[in-house]
């Protein structure tokens, strides 16, 4: 429990029981029964019970609020990860379903290239594929290019390419080694 109740002390209850001089306690109040015709007034004396509550009757933990922290959020991880494995691995339909979880992106390794191309030279490239420049942000334009197949002239060489491996083993780095 995050607040619990103290158990050091014994709870106890303390009375005081007081009159206050000159009050008494009145209700008046009219009924009608079969309206407009007929009514009747209640006209009622008691007494009238005030109780006020003071103290502490829980105290906070934070031992326990990181115990229900980290057992919350396990709890939402494990949740994630049964889906997942129910998707991808049970249910009817989990071929579209493992098509639908992972997003293939393009190749990065040219993007440090295609980023250092003026502005100009990324819509050349583009046209010269038979592609229409996308409009919107310069992002946008050079994942199209990437997504075009871009590679750099073969003299220039890209930050982070793996010199002396294909393309096709740079996509697929397990396929090539046997």
């Amino acid at each position: 429990m995050l607040w619990r109740l103290s158990t050091l002390q014994t709870p106890y209850y303390f009375y005081n029981v007081s009159i206050i001089n000159g009050s008494t306690y009145k209700e008046v109040d009219v009924v009608f029964s079969n309206f407009p015709t007929e009514r009747e007034k209640l006209d009622r004396h008691g007494i009238l019970f005030e109780v006020d509550s003071a103290g502490q009757l829980a105290s906070f933990s934070a031992t326990n609020l990181l115990i229900q922290l980290t057992t919350s959020l396990t709890l939402l991880a494990m949740a994630t990860v049964v889906v997942n494995v129910m998707a991808q691995y049970v249910l009817k339909f989990r071929h579209y379903y493992q098509e639908a979880l992972y997003d293939v992106t393009v190749d990065f390794s040219d993007l440090r290239r295609v980023h250092e191309m003026t502005d100009l030279q990324l819509e050349t490239e583009l046209r010269n594929r038979n592609l229409e420049p996308k409009p919107g942000p310069r992002q946008r334009r050079e994942t199209q290019l990437l997504e075009a197949g871009f590679e750099p002239a073969s003299g220039a060489a890209s930050f982070g390419s793996a010199a002396g491996r294909s393309r096709s083993a740079l996509a697929h780095p397990l396929q090539g080694e046997a």
